[in-house]
């Protein structure tokens, strides 16, 4: 983003939370919109607003960098399946584990490789009793799987902004 369109968030946040900015001086504005300029040199104006709009729809606080930088990791990362979408892509995998296990486990989404452990985990639940896995086995990915989801979003939102911070230290 350049200065102008940094203005122009500015402007959106000043006026969303105007609590936050009456003791601001002109001189600490500037040196907001630098610090913004700075930290969102890498995103669109597109990606911050979105970000921001969103935020303001749901916060009666202002955002702070951190969070506005994760909500625009969230849209730009992650379209989430949903946990029944991953349990009909475990499905298919079962189905077809029995002689190629590895080439379906490697196509599965990370959570789902997380929750099995490994391809041999698909080969045994592919000579499993169907009933059983439609019933034991469903509930317990059911359960399981929203615990490694938040996991996994939570280390991939770690590993964005240390990513981003190692890069601005880096220039």
């Amino acid at each position: 983003m350049n200065k102008k369109e940094v203005a122009k968030i500015i402007l959106i946040l000043k006026t969303s939370y105007p609590y936050a900015f009456k003791d601001m001086s002109e001189r600490d504005i500037e040196s907001m919109v630098s610090l913004y300029e700075e930290m969102f040199k890498e995103n669109t104006y597109e990606e911050v607003s979105i970000a921001i709009k969103s935020i303001i729809n749901t916060s009666e606080y202002m955002p702070a960098i951190a969070t506005i930088k994760s909500k625009i990791y969230d849209m730009t990362h992650h379209k989430e399946e949903s946990n029944m979408e991953l349990w009909e892509k475990l499905l298919v995998a079962i189905r077809n584990g029995s002689y190629h296990a590895e080439e379906e486990y490697a196509k599965l989404p990370k959570v789902v490789q997380k929750f099995l452990g490994s391809p041999y985990q698909l080969q045994e639940l592919a000579v499993m009793n169907s009933d059983e896995i439609h019933t034991v086995f469903k509930g317990q990915f059911l359960k399981q799987i929203e615990i490694l989801k938040a996991n996994q979003k939570e280390s991939e939102i770690t590993g964005f902004i240390e990513n981003r911070e190692r890069n601005l230290i880096e220039d």
